[in-house]
């Protein structure tokens, strides 16, 4: 499975090892958080043993068949995983409201029945590469907020339902933990 992955994901860092495994893949939803309720941005994520990359489908001409684009990666080395908060899920939820509201319509205010939203955080953390700047740039300074530790970054993904959401908890969950022994024993 890596390899043929590996051959139709365009520019896919992910190369074939004796050691890398496919666990999950599946098109899930990334949120953005000026816009909680926008699903739009559909991206396929992949999570092997080592990695989680995700890519999105490109249409190459007229009529042409949509190819996968690898458009970047996050790092699951100390990163961790949370459940959904509830006021984020209660924000996901809610009916969007238009920018010109000539006339109140009691439809406007009814919220859908049923809809629910599942997901899961990931917090990620990089590493501050303005950290390293006085180290090439003699005259480089920076603020002290920037200046020391790695940088913790928050993504929030949305699955089609509770069960994708637990399936992916859940195999996340276990490579994190895996990365988190291996980095302890060396």
């Amino acid at each position: 499975m890596v390899l043929e992955i590996y051959r139709s994901v365009e520019n896919c860092p992910v190369t074939v090892t004796l050691n890398r495994r496919l666990i999950l893949y599946s098109d899930l939803i990334k949120v953005d958080l000026e816009d909680v309720t926008a699903t739009s941005d559909v991206r396929t994520y992949y999570l092997y043993s080592d990695h989680l990359i995700y890519c999105r489908k490109q249409k190459d001409k007229k009529d042409g068949p949509r190819k996968l684009v690898y458009k970047g990666s996050l790092n699951l080395r100390g990163a961790e995983i949370r459940n959904l908060q509830p006021v984020l899920v209660t924000k996901m939820c809610e009916p969007k409201k238009p920018l010109f509201k000539i006339k109140k319509k009691p439809a406007d205010t009814v919220s859908l029945p049923g809809v629910e939203a599942f997901g899961f955080e990931l917090i990620t953390s990089e590493a501050n590469i303005d950290a390293v700047a006085p180290m090439y740039f003699s005259n480089a300074s920076m603020p002290p907020q920037m200046s020391s530790g790695p940088i913790k970054r928050r993504h929030i993904l949305r699955t089609k339902s509770l069960e994708e959401q637990k399936t992916w908890y859940a195999a996340i969950e276990k490579v994190i933990k895996t990365f988190n022994q291996s980095s302890q024993k060396h």
